[in-house]
């Protein structure tokens, strides 16, 4: 049965600390008040005692009064606090995200526009998503134009919002401000988008509350601007485009959403666990319970792999990497799994009988966490991050070719039988995918070289629409090879950063059971990789190819090993 201290196996001493502050505090006074959340009462209160703890401080440089920590102590508060309710980790979480591009873009007298948050007095609300654009940061519509009223030189709003947290909080309450993004040339442009913080209660916004069905306290709303007039000073980075800071506090964004999902996954797992100890209390002998414990080994098995790759790519962040691909990758795990642990985690709880009130915590939880797909851009945005990205990495003619890897067959299944490690198994899929694509590339344009149309060259941002010149094949839609390759891909990095973290594990003695999670999913992962590759090779109608290479792999035997 898994215990709370494994889950802080490669975290440092400060960390630690942080993690289980943050966790009584969740306990204490933030799950007491999940189901009433729910309801739709938006959790003024929970923010209003964080920051009397001083946890809100936590995201905030010190010359706000912040404590500043580092960007792995953030994602921890925030999945603990979601833990205790997916809704308070989303208005937690957004605050943090609205205060981006203040910290970035804004004077010293804007920036002192933070001390409300930092105080808990309104959550920050950042306004970004519009009706028909979704993610697609580019397109966006609201317009602001230079005007003047009264004398006074300032900017003119006009636009709608829509899926914006934190700025309902009940009948006939506001949050204080938001940060807009808007468009001030034509629509298009991302030279001339902007920030702009406005006041809630200024004439002409309009805040109407969405329905949502999970996180329902969410305070999630639409903003309509019309003709709102905002001074000059509203204007936030007078010399930096928006849309470069706008892709920016996305990227950091998904990692502290990614950490919301690990939370609302860990408050699934524990309250499977909860159930599963009420029963033993109450008749050890119970038959239902040895299969009820080994499902819920396997769910932590699943929560474990994203508890890795949170803590991963929050370090590349702090490390000062760039983490754009890898968030990517976090973020589209965290929404499957997500999705998977919750609804099997009900479906546990129900096949063991579970009470009416923890039936109903189960059904919070997992619709909760059908939102975690859903925002910050879904997964098929993810999807086609990843694919955008691979289809770039193989315009060039570098890379070997399937034929090259095969040239000695004999020495490549040495080099499978003889591998030490699932990722140097992965690793070779991999390549070996990537391999048949470009020669399948090069052979479909009737080139020596791979050339992969892409909308434009170098092209950033979300790829809302993308015109890749994919590979014919009749059993895919468009973009299946890319989409094939980017799972496979996932697959192999998850494999590589959670071996890397039992590597860790093992220096540093962590307990038998966070080793057994670790050592489980590598088994699985090696399996899903070479069950992956072969989706490749069919994509690409590339049976011969694949019929050479099938035989080399034993993934039994790797299997019995690891």
């Amino acid at each position: 049965m898994p215990t709370a201290s494994h889950r802080d196996y490669s975290l440092t001493p400060a960390q630690r600390d942080m993690r289980a502050a943050v966790a009584r505090f969740s306990d204490q006074s933030i799950r007491p008040q999940a189901r009433a959340i729910d309801a739709g009462n938006y959790p003024s209160d929970v923010l209003k005692n964080l920051a009397e703890a001083g946890f809100t401080r936590a995201g905030f440089p010190k010359d706000l009064g912040g404590a500043e920590v580092d960007s792995v102590s953030w994602a921890l508060i925030i999945a603990e606090v979601a833990r205790g309710s997916g809704t308070a980790g989303l208005a937690l979480g957004v605050s943090g995200t609205a205060s981006l591009p203040v910290l970035r873009l804004a004077t010293p007298e804007q920036r002192q526009l933070l001390q409300p948050i930092i105080k808990g007095e309104t959550p920050g609300v950042y306004a970004q998503s519009e009706p028909e654009q979704g993610s697609d940061v580019a397109g966006i519509k609201t317009i602001a134009r230079p005007s003047v009223r009264d004398g006074v030189s300032g900017w003119e709003i006009s636009g709608h919002k829509l899926w914006i947290s934190n700025a309902w909080l009940g009948p006939t309450r506001r949050a204080h401000w938001a940060v807009v993004l808007c468009q001030t040339g034509e629509v298009g442009n991302r030279r001339t988008m902007r920030f702009f913080l406005v006041p809630l209660d200024t004439p002409g916004v309009d805040v109407q509350r969405v329905s949502t069905n999970g996180m329902r306290g969410s305070g999630t709303s639409q903003i309509l601007f019309d003709r709102v007039f905002v001074p000059e000073e509203a204007l936030l980075g007078k010399d930096e485009a928006g849309f470069q800071s706008a892709m920016q506090v996305l990227g950091a964004s998904r990692i502290f959403f990614s950490a919301r999902g690990l939370g609302i996954v860990e408050a699934a797992v524990d309250l499977a666990q909860e159930v599963l100890l009420r029963l033993h209390h109450e008749d050890p002998r119970d038959p239902r319970l040895p299969q009820g414990h080994a499902r819920l080994d396997r769910l932590e098995v699943d929560a474990f792999n994203l508890r890795v790759l949170v803590y991963w790519v929050a370090r590349l962040r702090d490390a000062g990497e760039s983490f754009d691909h890898q968030v990517a990758i976090v973020k589209w795990v965290a929404g499957d799994t997500a999705v998977h642990v919750t609804s099997e985690a009900y479906n546990l709880i129900a096949s063991l009988g579970g009470a009416p009130q923890e039936l109903q915590d189960a059904d919070r939880i997992f619709r909760d966490a059908n939102q975690i797909p859903l925002a910050e851009g879904t997964s098929e945005i993810m999807e086609r991050i990843l694919a955008r990205d691979l289809a770039g990495s193989l315009r060039s003619d570098g890379g070997p070719t399937v034929g090259r890897l095969l040239e000695e067959p004999g020495q490549l299944k040495e080099t499978l039988v003889g591998a030490q490690d699932p990722p140097q198994v992965t690793d070779l899929l991999f390549t070996l995918a990537k391999a048949a694509y470009r020669e399948a590339a090069n052979a479909h344009q009737g080139k020596p070289s791979t050339r992969l149309l892409l909308p434009e060259e170098g092209a950033q941002g979300e790829p809302e629409e993308m015109s890749l010149s994919p590979i014919p094949s009749p059993r895919q839609e468009p973009l299946g090879v890319e989409r094939a390759l980017a799972a496979l891909e996932v697959t192999h990095w998850e494999t590589k950063v959670l071996f890397d973290a039992l590597n860790g594990m093992l220096r540093e003695g962590v307990d038998f059971y966070a080793l057994e999670a670790a050592r489980h999913r590598l088994r699985a992962q090696m399996d899903k990789a070479l069950i992956q590759a072969h989706e490749v090779f069919q994509s690409l109608d590339d049976s011969s190819h694949w019929s050479l290479i099938a035989p080399l792999f034993s993934p039994q035997e790797a299997l019995l090993r690891w």
